[in-house]
């Protein structure tokens, strides 16, 4: 039974609670256990922001061909209404442009401007509309090519090449995916 404590007496002690250390003595001890608990966490990150990272540059691939299948569709679209092609700056135009593609916008072939997840220098779409004949390419018409610069998984890029030529170009090199239309290799 418990004894009530009188004036002056100690409390029994609580053999669950330890006897109170110094501050000092206490963050002496507890900087070994902070020390292992931020090596751990860092080791954890480590080992899970690559996979994080490249889970989200395989969505971002997956983006991108689903950009260019709605783009390609967009641009047939666009010629089956005019007879032609959009037009392209210089030789080619790229989504780094605020105006790339924007006739596809403004006459509704297209919600919005397409553009790279990342859109910079490394991650970008062109387009490029040539004459008849360019490049030994046969068509009816002028034709176009529409390609992605970079993937970011490298197996994704593997399986997903894209592929347009004519006899005297390939652009099978100089993107990671390539798509045309209105020519043919012959």
């Amino acid at each position: 039974m418990d004894r009530p404590l009188h004036k002056g007496a100690a409390a029994p002690a609580d053999p669950f609670d330890p006897p109170m250390q110094p501050q000092s003595q206490r963050l002496a001890s507890a900087l070994p256990q902070l020390a292992f608990a931020l090596i751990s966490l860092g080791a954890l990150a480590g080992v899970v922001a690559p996979r994080i990272e490249a889970r989200l540059g395989h969505k971002r691939d997956l983006e991108r061909l689903r950009d260019m299948e709605r783009v390609r569709t967009a641009l047939e679209r666009y010629r089956v209404a005019h007879g032609d092609y959009p037009p392209s700056a210089a030789e080619w135009s790229s989504s780094l442009d605020a105006d790339f593609l924007s006739p596809l916008v403004e006459q509704g072939f297209l919600a919005q401007p397409p553009r790279d997840p990342r859109n910079e220098p490394a991650f970008h779409y062109r387009y490029a509309r040539y004459a008849p004949g360019t490049y030994g390419c046969v068509g009816s018409g002028p034709f176009f090519v529409l390609g992605v610069k970079s993937f970011e998984d490298a197996e994704f890029a593997a399986r997903h090449v894209g592929w347009f030529k004519c006899i005297e170009r390939s652009w099978n090199s100089e993107f990671a995916y390539v798509t045309g239309g209105g020519a043919a290799l012959e």
